[in-house]
């Protein structure tokens, strides 16, 4: 990939988790999920639900280095934006469907 696109500073693999929601979790399938380091850990964590299967629930198995300083630093920037202005998804939706249905005008 870094050969094809010599552009690209960074690669982030990612994944696909499934559950179904709750009360305290609303978590859907396309919603992106970001783990933050804590002490001794990386982030990003391995679960094995196998090993566990008896009392149903998730086992760490293990985890990753600590992300670059870059993507920290990044991370932290989102969540202290997120933290002191919250979000404005439904804002932005609104905004471009009123987009949409004024160039669906001038077709």
């Amino acid at each position: 990939m870094l050969h094809s696109f010599p552009n690209v500073r960074i690669g982030l693999m990612v994944g696909i988790g499934g559950a179904a929601p709750s009360q305290k979790h609303d978590i859907r399938l396309g919603d992106i999920v970001v783990s933050k380091s804590g002490a001794g850990d990386g982030g990003v964590f391995q679960y094995d639900f196998g090993k566990t299967i008896l009392n149903c629930s998730f086992q760490a198995t293990g985890f990753l280095d600590q992300l670059l300083a870059l993507l920290r630093t990044a991370f932290a920037t989102l969540r202290a934006t997120y933290e002191m202005k919250g979000h404005q998804l439904f804002e932005d939706a609104d905004k471009n469907l009123e987009k949409i249905r004024r160039r669906s005008k001038y077709k």
